[in-house]
Order: C-alpha cells, then structure tokens, then sequence
C-alpha cells in the first residue's frame, strides 16, 4: 500500500504511560528526527555533538534552541534506519518522569519541525515499512492492553509471528493450486490437468487448516477474553455463595430466601492465571407463576448457551434439583456439611461428561477447595481443545470464515462438475480473505481503524 503525505513527516510523542515516574521517554520518528536531536541535545557542558554512533544512549541536557535554558538533563538515543521499531530514523529522549517536562519536550520537538504523531502511528509506520506484517502489528495493542500471564505470552508469540506463519502457510497452498488451475484456464489440452480427485484432496486438506485456525482461535478467546462459565441450580443452591467464594467478597446478595437472584450478575475474576466471565443467573425451578422469575429463568438458559464452562450446583439436603439443557462441565453437590438427601452416583448417572465435587460454602476451608477444584476443572476443559492457541480478534475471525466459505464453494463446484473457471474464481476470493488476515488487500480506512484503537506514542 501506498503511503500518504503524512508519512513523510517526523513525528512525536510520549512512549511511556502518562503521570509521575521515575524515567519517561519522547519518541521521534522520520528523517528530521536526528537534526532535532542535534538542536535540542547538547552535552553536558553545552557543546553540541559531533557525532551520534546508532544505537548508543549519550547523557546530556535538553534545550530549548530558542533560549539555551535546559530543561532536564538526561539520556538520549539515535537509531539509524533501517534497525528500528518505525524502519525509520529515530530518536528517543529518556527524560526525568515529569509530564510538565514531557509535555515540554514534545512542543520543543513540534517547534523544530516534528508533528505530534496520531494514535498507533509509530506501529502504523513500521507496518507499512515491512518490519511487521498487520497480525503482528495488532499483537502489539494486545500486549500493552493484557492482563494475565497467559494474555501476555499469547500476545508475545502473535508478535513472533506464529499466526501469521500459519495464514501465509495455507495462502501459499491456495496460490499454488490456483497457478494450476491458471495454466489449465491458459493452455487447455496442452499441459496436463490435475484429475477431479487431486482436486478433492486439495480442498478437504485446505479446509481442514482452516478449520484448525478456528479452532485455535477459540481457545485463544479463551485465554484473551475469558472462560464464559455461568452459574445454574435451583433457588437457594449456593450459586451466589460460589460468586463470591470466586471474588472472595460479598458482590452477590445471598439470603436464606430462595430466588433471592432475579436478573444475572456478571464480573470478571482471575483466579490462578485463568481469566472468567463468571455469570450468576437467576435459580431454575420446575413451575412458577411469579412473570419477573420466569424472564430470570429465560436470561439464564440462554447464558448456557453461549456459555463455555457451565457449573451446576446441586444442593445436596434437596431431593429434587431442576436439569439444564445442557451437559454441566462441572457439579458442585453443595451443603454438604448438612444431611444429605443426594448421592454422587445419583448425579453421575444423570450427567457422565461432568467433573463432580463435594463440598460447602460456608467455612473458609470449604470455600477454597470447591473454588480450587473448579479452576483444576477449567483448565482441563479448554486444555482438551485444540493444541495451539491464537489469539484472533474479529477481523482475523470473519476472514477466516470467508475463506471457509469459499472453499464451501469450490468442493460444491466439484461436485456439480462445473468447469475450472468457477473453481479459480472462488479460489482467488479465499486467498484475498487471508491476505486481508495479513495486511496483504486492504483499505486504508480499515488501517485506520486498528491503528486509532492505540495509545500515543505506539
């Protein structure tokens, strides 16, 4: 893609967070970064520097060029194109953490010639000058914005271009069958054609990659988002005491009252390095004539859903307990500490896929086991999903499916035996779904828009 004007100005900004620290940095980047250095950066002694070897902090004072008057006194480093972030010439200033002293560099800069740089430019800059292709470009913001370990690792390998690697591997195939397919278009009877079964190979393989990617990809959702895990039972079976029990502090309204939850309650928690979308839901109960419980009970069928870690409670002094529509992934049989009117093999039998746990609520102790037993269950549960994990957001996703249904199209063509110039033309539309994965086809006004998701300075 070609780049605009504006690409071709220097550009400024802050790098580190805004507020009061120890060191902040101003980034400049674009060819006038050095000779504003030179202006604004001066030794110790005042004297200008001769020479900036790339690449090499060198203390100094910050000048204003006006007046000579310093304004810090601190480190600074060119980096000589094309060894950095932007592929651009660059400078930064490690400056004392001040955001008057901050805000004062940036004017200086502005003033020897620089602009103030939009948000997400610098990333911009270097998509744009090939040193990161746009998948690994997003994965910056991912990493800036991760919460968790697991966020920050999976952002980390997005940036090492484990993703994009994947995309560009099943765009090649899809390329190279395409040229074939091309050459038969050109040159008929003259070269020999791929028969109708290679064809069929071809486009089961394809589609299985991309079947893959989607799989990762939910598991990356997993890790980035959240684990979707709503809590279900009848009135009074502990659910609220579980949320709590999972936020360690009172966030759910819990009373001896049954039906005490009416509308659904959800908050995020990180418990052990795994990120959840917990969901109190209002309790199931067989038959009811109270309109407000039935609209809760409507809302929480419709969590499990969408839900991705579903966790039944079951109090266990109750005889009766509703069923769910769907398979639990975890059971809770609550209350334990009273007499039990529920067994485990009971509830085995009426749901063999989940994880069982017996415990109560009440006492720390209690609280701790069930809450730890549960995360044990968790991890398991996306564990057994696919082996990678990426984390895709819904860009990534609906190219994804386009190409999917592309290649939908390609095996129906086979199968009516229609001729190759239909197969190439969905062929050339699922390689332009990927590219678009990559940054390879697409509009400047979609670049706009990841990049102005970002902070100043990046």
């Amino acid at each position: 893609m070609a780049k605009n004007n504006a690409f071709q100005d220097t550009i400024v900004a802050v790098a580190t967070p805004p507020g009061h620290g120890g060191v902040a940095i101003v980034r400049l980047s674009g060819s006038q970064a050095r000779s504003i250095a030179e202006t604004l950066f001066v030794k110790p002694s005042g004297d200008r520097f001769s020479e900036w070897p790339s690449h090499l902090l060198r203390y100094g004072r910050l000048v204003d060029a006006k007046t000579s008057e310093t304004v810090d006194k601190g480190m600074a480093v060119y980096m000589e194109s094309p060894r950095t972030y932007t592929g651009e010439e660059t400078v930064e200033f490690h400056l004392h953490g001040s955001p008057t002293v901050c805000d004062l560099t940036v004017r200086l800069c502005t003033e020897a010639g620089a602009r103030l740089a939009q948000p997400g430019e610098f990333t911009q800059r270097a998509f744009l000058n090939g040193k990161l292709d746009l998948t690994q470009a997003e994965s910056v913001l991912d990493l800036i914005e991760s919460r968790t370990k697991a966020q920050a690792r999976l952002a980390a390998q997005h940036l090492d271009g484990r993703f994009s690697h994947r995309v560009d591997e099943v765009r090649a195939r899809i390329l190279g069958w395409l040229s074939l397919l091309e050459a038969e278009i050109d040159f008929g009877d003259d070269i020999d054609n791929l028969p109708d079964t290679e064809h069929q190979r071809m486009v089961r393989e394809i589609s299985e990659q991309i079947e893959a990617l989607l799989a990762d990809a939910h598991q990356g959702r997993v890790v980035v988002q959240g684990l979707k895990t709503v809590l279900v039972g009848a009135p009074n079976a502990g659910k609220s005491s579980f949320l709590n029990a999972c936020l360690q502090e009172d966030r759910a309204l819990v009373t001896p009252i049954a039906g005490t939850t009416r509308d659904r309650i959800d908050v995020d928690c990180q418990l052990q390095g795994v990120l959840f979308n917990l969901t109190d839901t209002a309790g199931l109960r067989e038959e009811t004539t109270d309109e407000v419980e039935k609209l809760g009970m409507k809302k929480t069928q419709e969590a499990v859903e969408k839900a991705d870690f579903v966790i039944l409670l079951v109090d266990g002094h109750q005889p009766e307990f509703p069923q769910v529509e769907v398979q639990p992934d975890f059971v809770l049989l609550n209350k334990c500490d009273l007499e039990p009117s529920i067994g485990l093999e009971q509830l085995r039998e009426r749901y063999p896929e989940a994880t069982f746990c017996q415990g109560e609520l009440l006492s720390e102790e209690g609280r701790e086991r069930v809450v730890q037993e549960m995360v044990v269950a968790a991890r398991r549960s996306f564990q057994e999903l696919s082996g990678e994990c990426f984390s895709v957001n819904q860009r990534h996703r609906e190219s994804l499916v386009r190409c999917a249904e592309c290649l939908s199209r390609v095996q129906e063509t086979l199968e009516n035996g229609l001729s190759v110039e239909f197969l190439a033309l969905d062929l050339r539309r699922a390689a332009e779904h990927l590219g678009e994965i990559l940054g390879l086809d697409i509009t400047e006004e979609v670049l706009d828009r990841i990049f102005g998701q970002f902070c100043l300075g990046k």
